[in-house]
């Protein structure tokens, strides 16, 4: 039987897997796939925000089961939930009410750190917002956020590759254990 992880496939793959890291996301995967995969901008753009979405859209379904499932089973979990639940939305429902959807998509989408897709999820959980809403602004945000941190990499490796500098030793050897090259 042929598989479908194939040596072609290897740096797409290990780009999309890295997206779905819940500190680095995309914001990581991307400039990785450019630098150390030699993925194309176009390739990296897609690999990493199609593993962003991906985990994002699987977190917005699994994780209120799993909260509820917790809750449930678990007494000191529901009555630490229910304060930073209560705590959280007493500080930020004004602001929820005022941004809602584009609030949303800006969190998600301005690559910094405390931002992303993960966080997106908790916020989207945390308000109640619909599942099937909440994914297509996650991913729409995500969408910005890579094309944001494209536009940043790229600069990045034009601005290194104009001052001849030379990419430190770890980079290469990276490349040799992340991608298949």
């Amino acid at each position: 039987m042929a598989s479908l992880y194939t040596d072609s496939m290897q740096s797409e793959l290990t780009i999309a897997l890295l997206a779905m890291l819940p500190v680095t996301e995309l914001r990581l995967a991307l400039p990785l796939g450019l630098t150390v995969c030699g993925l194309t901008p176009l390739s990296a753009l897609f690999w990493s925000v199609a593993g962003n979405i991906v985990i994002a859209t699987l977190l917005i379904y699994l994780l209120e089961p799993f909260v509820d499932f917790l809750r449930r089973h678990i007494q000191w979990v529901e009555r630490i939930l229910v304060k930073i639940f209560a705590h959280t939305r007493a500080r930020h429902s004004a602001a929820w009410e005022r941004w809602g959807a584009l609030g949303l998509i800006a969190l998600v989408a301005v690559p910094l750190p405390g931002s992303g897709g993960w966080t997106g999820v908790l916020v989207a959980y945390l308000f109640g917002m619909p599942r099937r809403t909440a994914v297509i602004l996650i991913a729409l945000g995500l969408i910005i956020s890579g094309l944001i941190v494209l536009v940043l990499a790229t600069g990045g490796v034009a601005l290194f590759e104009s001052l001849k500098l030379a990419p430190p030793q770890f980079v290469a050897e990276w490349a040799q254990v992340l991608c298949s090259q």
